[in-house]
């Protein structure tokens, strides 16, 4: 799929990017292997969807594990806990992120 500079253009306007002519000129080179990629997804999906697979194993009924706390297991988060400069109980204190 190819893509011009005049999408580049309207892109980047509406984006409210400020571009040079050579910097659009790279961004085409590089939409149009990206745009391709993702037509050959878009194919690919549409075409696995229209095929009726239904794989059924019946020797597996559950795969998973019960969560269970093993008591003879060493308890981990107590040595990573006092080995925190701040820590408050059994919690971290840790910066706040945004």
């Amino acid at each position: 799929m190819v893509i011009g500079l005049e999408d580049i253009k309207k892109l980047a306007e509406m984006s409210r990017i400020d571009m040079s002519e050579d910097e659009m000129e790279g961004i085409a080179k590089d939409f149009g292997p990206i745009l391709d990629y993702v037509d050959q997804i878009r194919k690919a999906k549409e075409m696995l969807g229209s095929i009726n697979i239904k794989l059924e194993r019946k020797d597996l009924t559950n795969i998973l594990r019960d969560d269970v706390y093993d008591e003879g297991r060493p308890d981990f988060s107590s040595q990573i806990i006092s080995n925190m400069p701040e820590k408050e109980g059994r919690y971290l204190k840790v910066d706040k992120i945004l």
